[in-house]
């Protein structure tokens, strides 16, 4: 979009410091101010703990220093080429921080201890084409339950708020925790 619409870049400088005053820098209420796709990227960018100081820069934090992406404005239509800034290495930034973000979070969770730097899916998703291609969808079902940690047993949701009555403890085979559960294994 930047690359497409010179005429909208001084009404985007002009506005980027009001979005950014408006949505401001407590991360818990940034979400509740965010109004329209400037504030969003804006949101964004600080979730992933870059700063975006103006429209055409971003800074990105790496190791003690930071890196800073500028964009340069477009040449006028009649210089322009096919593609007038490489965008590919600044998403790839993005994707790699998305991804890091997201990894730190389910680390947080229940049962996803050592996550914080990645899981290697690649075994689930070979198990995952086995099951499609021999019609097992009841395995696929588990397989991408407990891959997402979509399994809650009844003491985690009691845990969380969600259930009125405790559960009723299972007499035959005790305590049991999610991954049995879903697989059908005693612990």
């Amino acid at each position: 979009m930047w690359t497409r619409t010179p005429s909208m870049h001084a009404r985007i400088a002009r506005v980027w410091p009001r979005v950014r005053a408006h949505i401001g820098r407590i991360a818990s209420k940034r979400w509740r101010k965010v109004r329209g796709p400037i504030g969003a990227v804006q949101a964004i960018l600080l979730d992933l703990g870059w700063l975006p100081v103006s429209a055409v820069e971003w800074r990105r934090p790496v190791g003690d220093s930071w890196e800073v992406w500028q964009f340069p404005d477009p040449p006028p239509e009649e210089q322009r080429s096919e593609d007038v800034f490489d965008f590919s290495d600044l998403l790839d930034d993005l994707r790699e921080d998305l991804s890091s973000s997201l990894w730190a979070a389910a680390s947080s969770h229940p049962f996803g201890d050592c996550l914080s730097q990645g899981a290697d899916l690649l075994p689930a998703r070979h198990e995952l084409r086995r099951a499609v291609r021999s019609g097992s969808y009841d395995a696929v079902g588990q397989l991408v339950t407990v891959v997402s940690g979509g399994q809650w047993p009844q003491q985690r949701q009691l845990d969380a708020g969600y259930l009125a009555s405790p559960p009723v403890p299972s007499l035959r085979h005790g305590p049991r925790n999610p991954l049995s559960q879903n697989l059908g294994m005693p612990v």
